[in-house]
């Protein structure tokens, strides 16, 4: 059978206890940091029974509370479930202006660190493409004897040879000095090789020369192998006046 008069002394007890944390009182950070004390030691449920209910003559919970955003103390005033929310926080309250200008700096952060990335990308882009010059397109450099024709076809191939600045230089080259860089070397080798070094109009094996069959294709030859033949000397000259013959 149930106990009626224990249940009733009880309630009536728990009805007339002191409410501590009280509406319209402000609260300081020691305050906050006590209840958060509290809290950790006898559990959010017990110290729920301190707070004071709301009735039509109380009003809100008042706090100063330091934000962890901007480090300031605000004086907040608060209902029941955001003070809870402070303690379920431990004491990690900010304002939604604090976190709006935290984001407002990490997006400009964001903002300079990527165009800083930028400009050093292009001065690495740039002094790649001047390496890249130097080594490959100059009329006076050669390969040595050690590098297989696979090793300097990847070379040449790799990146910046498709950029513009790279294609722009080779056009702006003299023809004659063009044919006697590594580049033009190396890709010639790659076409002789593909063609197992036969002239791919009549089959010949002799003096093997490598041609545009589209001068529109001159400085991009890297992605376009497809666009010159291997020829020997006679089929070459079909296509050139004989003073004009060379491995182009």
């Amino acid at each position: 059978m149930i106990n009626e008069k224990g249940i009733h002394n009880y309630l009536a007890l728990v009805a007339k206890r002191p409410r501590f944390i009280q509406r319209g009182v402000l609260y300081t950070t020691k305050d906050i940091n006590f209840l958060l004390e509290m809290t950790e030691k006898y559990g959010k449920t017990a110290v729920g029974r301190l707070y004071e209910p709301l009735s039509d003559v109380n009003g809100s919970f008042w706090a100063k509370i330091v934000c962890f955003v901007c480090n300031k103390t605000h004086k907040n005033k608060l209902s029941r479930t955001k003070f809870e929310a402070i303690l379920d926080a431990k004491g990690k309250f900010h304002y939604p202006s604090c976190v709006a200008e935290q984001n407002a700096t990490a997006a400009i952060a964001r903002k300079k660190s990527g165009e800083l990335h930028k400009k050093n990308q292009e001065i690495a882009d740039q002094d790649a493409i001047q390496t890249y010059i130097d080594q490959y397109l100059d009329p006076d450099k050669s390969w040595v004897s050690e590098v297989k024709h696979y090793d300097r076809f990847r070379s040449v191939a790799s990146w910046p040879s498709t950029s513009e600045a790279v294609l722009q230089h080779i056009k702006e080259m003299d023809y004659i000095d063009f044919l006697e860089t590594p580049y033009w070397k190396a890709v010639a080798q790659k076409v002789r090789y593909k063609a197992k070094f036969r002239c791919q109009l009549c089959n010949a094996m002799q003096g093997v020369y490598v041609h545009h069959r589209t001068y529109s294709i001159h400085g991009n030859e890297i992605n376009k192998l497809n666009d010159l033949i291997a020829l020997c000397e006679k089929c070459h000259q079909t296509f050139h006046v004989e003073s004009e013959v060379h491995n182009d």
